[in-house]
């Protein structure tokens, strides 16, 4: 996105040192936020990342994203359940974040998201909540050996953000 999540963790101390955005609009917001941020690394497709390119970030104290919401939101579009959410390819997006950690091994990870991730299903018929499962099975079997992968929801109004966003 445009960098909320970013701007939160800065107001907490931390430095962005890369980015990953594809939209070019909010790609161009988060950098017109940040034009003064030096060594500010960009690459707008997370699949272009290669290893290479994350080595002088390796053990770095945080690595967050929130792959796009729209998939996994109960509302809009995905409310008729026309389209399968299986078949939407941002819908996959957090197994890049996966790899990148595994490559990066910060010291935590922070994978943000809606809560309707919570109760979203892959196909029209699939059962409730299986998307979570799903993903969170994955963050686990890939870096629970390494990580202690747990969840919570939270408030956004119980952390000084004007609106009522779970």
């Amino acid at each position: 996105g445009c960098g909320g999540l970013s701007l939160g963790l800065e107001k907490a101390g931390f430095k962005p040192v890369l980015f990953s955005e594809l939209n070019k609009s909010a790609h161009d917001t988060y950098l017109v936020n940040r034009e003064n941020m030096v060594g500010l690394k960009d690459i707008r497709d997370v699949k272009d990342i290669k290893k290479e390119d994350l080595e002088d970030f390796k053990n770095i104290e945080l690595v967050c994203g929130g792959p796009p919401c729209q998939g996994y939101s109960a509302i809009g579009i995905r409310r008729t359940h026309k389209a399968e959410k299986v078949k939407m390819p941002k819908n996959r997006l957090y197994k890049e974040m996966i790899r990148i950690i595994e490559h990066v091994e910060p010291k935590i990870f922070l994978f943000e998201n809606v809560r309707g991730i919570l109760t979203g299903r892959w196909t029209f018929n699939g059962k409730k909540g299986e998307i979570f499962r799903s993903v969170f099975k994955d963050f686990k079997e890939k870096l629970g050996e390494n990580y202690l992968v747990r969840w919570e929801l939270i408030k956004s109004s119980s952390y000084g953000i004007p609106q009522n966003r779970p």
